[in-house]
């Protein structure tokens, strides 16, 4: 049989690297012609077999004899091959040292990241491993210099390390806020440096700050003064920083002495001659001792008596200064009076009280309202009057001499008591007819109640439960312990009814839902339209009325009292009742 030389099938082989990392497949490409199918056998220290056609198999290192069958439609062929076969990585990973890293602080120092190192790279591992080592100090401090180390290794055990420099230094000086401004006014005051004033201290990094006295600087200038104190702050690595604290001396506080005694002379040539040593207790929270200097004396111009004022002035060193007077009567003194009142200084609207002066000799008097000289009203020693409101009384004397002086005299008036009162619900019910009572009393300071039904009561705010049916006069005393009292009576003001008492038919095509109700209700007529409706209440009064023309009409009720009402409709010449409690 002739073959046709192309149809012949020719086993052919290799594969792709005889080098390989270790866990590499080894790529075994197929060359073969005209084949259909393959058979492999590959014999060595590690034997393998497989019918793919280009089989990708790891191997151990080692020597390998590898078969290739390649099976064709007419033919068939087979080729051995033998391959050393080097499974090894002796090749070290590569990657570049980390940006080195400058901080100020050892507490800003990173903590070690392993992704610092970005470009990691191995001929056979996909991910070398990248991991801390150590961390190594020069020892110094200002600047420090760290060493800090990472490992990066692949599978195979190959490592190298790369070194990260980091370098502490502390060149931000600490900070501190000012101390408080003082401002005193004498030299003396003026308290000792104190490095405790700096409370705020602090510095980017951790560790102490010295905070120290520096010095003082003055201005140079007096009445004011200031110096500028200064301190220092240092930190562990010598930043220095400066903080100042201005003091102010200013002496703005007057000096002190009393008035001289005053002088009461019979004739002018009686007045004794200026002399500053009458004035006696001149002192000055700065000056040792104030200058006390004379400054005039000036007579009001007057006789009978004469009033001579003399006046000394009182300077300490920074021109603080003031003035005493010393009075000086020249000729007899008529007797002021003492005070003014009244007989009763508080009393009820529609009362009087006297106003009256007590002492005096020589006067006359004039009484006022409004204001000394105001709107006269009286000009006797003692006055009348019957103000309807707390009132202030202004009583002028003026003597023989024309020496005249104001005083004053407040009398309060009190306000009468006024009854007045009002209770929760004026209708009540059987058999717990309770009536609450609100007071809205006023002025007054005890109480007596009647309810009508021979029950009383002295409370404040009372209740009266009521046992039978009717209407009820409550009055109410209100009692004041300074102005009497006032009675208020309302008539026929509770009415009590007893609910069994109310006859109602009831239809049952009128249906009123919910019942008992709170806030409101639906009417339902279940026989036609509802041309009028009407809501009474227990006494006979109607709360509400509609011509609705509809079978189902809604009531907002929320406004209506507690009690038993009676709900009418009207349909052609059918009226249809229903009872309707409202319960809350």
């Amino acid at each position: 049989m002739y073959i046709d030389p192309e149809d012949l099938t020719i086993a052919d082989f290799t594969i792709s690297n005889t080098e390989v990392c270790p866990e590499t497949p080894i790529e075994f490409v197929n060359l073969s012609l005209n084949a259909v199918s393959v058979e492999w056998t590959i014999t060595g220290p590690q034997n393998e077999t497989s019918t793919d056609f280009e089989p990708s198999i790891v191997l151990t290192g080692g020597d390998y004899e590898i078969e290739l069958i390649a099976y064709g439609t007419i033919t068939n062929d087979t080729i051995v091959k033998e391959f050393a076969i080097d499974v090894s990585d002796s090749e070290y990973p590569t990657a570049s040292n980390p940006l080195p890293v400058s901080v100020e602080c050892v507490e800003d120092i990173p903590l070690p990241d392993i992704s610092v190192v970005t470009d990691e790279a191995d001929n056979c591992t996909a991910t070398p491993v990248v991991a801390f080592v150590s961390d190594v100090s020069d020892g110094n401090t200002c600047p420090e210099i760290i060493t800090r180390t990472y490992s990066v290794s692949d599978d195979s055990g190959n490592t190298i390390y790369l070194t990260q420099n980091i370098t502490v230094y502390d060149n931000t000086p600490p900070s501190a806020s000012s101390p408080a401004d003082i401002i005193v006014e004498c030299a003396d005051e003026i308290p000792a440096p104190d490095i405790l004033v700096i409370t705020d201290e602090s510095d980017n990094c951790s560790g102490d700050v010295t905070v120290s006295y520096v010095g003082d600087i003055s201005d140079g200038n007096s009445c004011p003064e200031s110096i500028t104190r200064t301190y220092s702050l240092t930190d562990e690595c010598g930043n220095i920083s400066y903080i100042e604290q201005q003091i102010l001396i200013n002496d703005e506080t007057l000096p002190t002495a009393s008035n001289p005694a005053p002088i009461v002379v019979n004739e002018l040539f009686d007045v004794p001659s200026p002399d500053v040593i009458v004035v006696t207790d001149e002192v000055d929270n700065c000056t040792a001792v104030p200058v006390v200097a004379f400054v005039s004396d000036v007579s009001d111009g007057n006789t009978c008596p004469e009033i001579i004022t003399r006046t000394y002035s009182v300077t300490d060193d920074c021109g603080n200064s003031i003035n005493v007077q010393q009075t000086i009567t020249v000729g007899p003194i008529p007797e002021a009076p003492d005070y003014v009142t009244a007989t009763d200084l508080s009393i009820c609207t529609g009362e009087s009280t006297d106003l009256y002066y007590v002492g005096g000799t020589e006067c006359t008097f004039s009484w006022y309202t409004e204001s000394c000289g105001g709107s006269f009203i009286g000009n006797s020693i003692d006055f009348t009057v019957s103000p309807t409101e707390t009132t202030t009384y202004y009583g002028r004397w003026e003597n023989s001499c024309g020496n005249s002086e104001c005083e004053t005299v407040t009398i309060e008036v009190l306000e009468n008591p006024v009854a007045d009162f009002s209770v929760l619900a004026t209708t009540v019910y059987l058999p717990d007819a309770t009536a609450y009572f609100t007071n809205n009393s006023t002025n007054a300071d005890s109480y007596y109640w009647e309810f009508g039904d021979g029950n009383n009561s002295t409370d404040y705010e009372p209740f009266n439960t009521y046992l039978s049916v009717g209407t009820y006069t409550v009055s109410l005393e209100a009692i004041s312990m300074e102005c009497g009292s006032d009675v208020l009576t309302q008539t026929d003001y509770i009415i009590v009814l007893d609910p069994t008492m109310i006859d109602l038919y009831q239809s049952d095509a009128l249906i009123v839902y919910p019942n008992p109700a709170v806030d409101r209700i639906m009417v339902q007529n279940t026989e036609g339209q509802i041309e009028s409706l009407k809501v009474v209440n227990a006494l006979g009064e109607v709360v509400y009325s509609s011509n609705p023309k509809t079978d189902l009409v809604k009531i907002d009720i929320s406004d209506y009292a507690e009690g038993v009402y009676i709900i009418k409709t009207q349909m052609g010449n059918k009226e249809l009742k229903a009872k309707l409690v409202i319960e809350r």
